[in-house]
């Protein structure tokens, strides 16, 4: 999508499951030969995995947690995992996929899945791949949120023109 500059979320249940999804997705890649994409992680804290410990510093080759946005913006990153970091008020409009491990509901959901909503020229579509919630319960979170406004029958066709005039005066 966007002419190969998409970036993609992958949304983890805890940080140990971003640490493996990380561990999976660098080894899956190099594996394949695929040489165009690469993942950055982000969490908090250290996470331990048999034993081992892991920082999101240390996962992304040394990338700072205030470097982040910036890098995942950049040509040398297309996918981030997060484990809670940046489901919400994460900003970025070439973000047009998300894959979801992770049980949504309510204003989490509604807020996890709206990263996808930034506008850029060239976004007409998003993906969602969701591994485990049920439409019906997504549908169900945004319900709250989402309405309609309907003044069809009420428009005086002249008070269009009004504002023409206004934003043309302007």
């Amino acid at each position: 999508l966007l002419g190969g500059q998409a970036k993609a979320m992958v949304v983890t249940g805890s940080r140990l499951q971003a640490v493996r999804y990380k561990h999976s997705m660098d080894r899956y890649l190099q594996e394949k030969g695929v040489q165009d994409v690469h993942c950055l992680v982000a969490f908090s804290g250290e996470v331990k995995d048999d034993g081992v410990g892991y920082t999101e510093v240390e996962l992304n080759q040394g990338i700072k947690e205030s470097e982040l946005p910036a890098k995942f913006a950049s040509d040398a990153f297309q996918v981030l995992i997060v484990a809670n970091k940046y489901q919400t008020g994460f900003d970025q409009p070439l973000l047009s996929a998300m894959y979801v491990d992770k049980r949504l509901a309510g204003i989490q959901a509604v807020q996890t899945l709206s990263r996808l909503n930034r506008t850029r020229r060239g976004k007409e579509t998003t993906f969602v791949l969701d591994f485990v919630n049920r439409p019906e319960e997504i549908q169900a979170a945004f319900q709250d949120y989402y309405g309609t406004t309907s003044n069809a029958d009420s428009v005086d066709p002249q008070s269009l023109y009004a504002l023409q005039n206004e934003l043309v005066d302007f």
